[in-house]
Parts: structure tokens; sequence; C-alpha cells
């Protein structure tokens, strides 16, 4: 089968795993990155304090036009969710390419061009937003990435946990997000 797909696909896909380490003097839990080709190569993945943890051989040939780096898709993940937090709605909007689409929540309208999108978040310039991410996965010049997004309005804290949908140039660009949430989603406190 995974000779199959390796002829039949185009794209390579790298995901970065994070799994922890125990460490038994100072009894905390220390992260280690294991990507695919640790995987492929047989690394196992360490057992975590609750003795999960296994190696599952993946094997996925080189295209002839390797794809943006997932760590460097990371890091502009990464950018984005800082830049909602901390940024304006011009530079959200210059993470974007020019033609890019936005869809947040999925079904409803699609924002298209910078112009667009940068209008789109001039609604959180005024917020108190901090942004975790809880994790991401990359498939070439695609990723997928589930976050949590608190937002203070006066007394009142609002917090989201989307999963939102990328794709990106070769530039590293986004050229697509699609944000999977609904307002059912949203808890509040104080």
């Amino acid at each position: 089968m995974f000779s199959t797909l390796r002829e039949s696909t185009s794209v390579t896909c790298t995901t970065v795993a994070t799994f922890g380490t125990h460490d038994e003097q100072s009894e905390v839990l220390r992260p280690q990155q294991l990507t695919q080709r640790d995987i492929g190569a047989g690394v196992k993945a360490p057992r975590s304090a609750a003795g999960v943890g296994r190696t599952t051989p993946i094997d996925a040939a080189p295209t002839e036009k390797e794809a943006m780096p997932a760590a460097d898709i990371r890091n502009v993940i990464e950018r984005y969710l800082a830049t909602v937090a901390d940024g304006s709605a011009a530079e959200v909007a210059a993470l974007y390419a020019e033609d890019a689409t936005l869809e947040d929540p999925v079904g409803s309208d699609v924002h298209r061009g910078r112009t667009a999108i940068e209008e789109f978040y001039k609604g959180l310039e005024d917020a108190q937003l901090t942004t975790t991410l809880h994790v991401a996965r990359v498939c070439g010049l695609e990723a997928t990435f589930h976050f949590r997004v608190v937002t203070e309005a006066g007394d009142q804290t609002y917090v989201v946990e989307p999963i939102d949908v990328m794709t990106f140039d070769d530039t590293g660009q986004i050229t697509s997000m699609r944000a999977f949430w609904a307002p059912e989603d949203m808890t509040t406190g104080s």
C-alpha cells in the first residue's frame, strides 16, 4: 500500500510529533521531537509517563521539487498566532498572499484578497488576546492546527479552540485559511 501511495503522490508529507520523556532526576516531562525521518529509520518514540509510545514506519519518497520544510511552515503558523494575539490587522494580513482566501468560521462568507482579510482582522485589534498552539500537522504546503484563543473583554473571558486548515505558497505566505469552530464551541468565564 505504501509503495502504491508513494508512486501516486507528488507531495512529501512530514509529521513532527512531540513526545514527553521522563527525567528521573528532576521529575519533569521533557519534550522530544521525532520527525518522520526518525520514525522511518526505526527510532522509537520514548515511553511517556503514561507508558505510551510506539514506532510507526513511514516511508515517503522525496519529490523532484521539495516543498517548503515543515519546520518553516510551522514557524509561519506560530508567527500567525503571535501576530493575531499582538499585531495589527495589517500585520496579520501581510502573512497572507495577495489573492488569499479566509473562511472563519467555515460556512460563513469567504473573504477574498489581502484587503478583505485585513478588514476581517480589524475586529480583533482592540481585543486582549492570547493564543496557544496545541498541535500542528504539516503535509507539503498544507497544514492543520489546533489552538486556543482566550479573549479578555472587560470582566468576561471567552475561550475557543478552533482547528484551522491553511495552504501556503512556496514562499510561506498563506494562500487560504479555513477555521473550524462554531459559536457553541465558545466558553465564557470571569
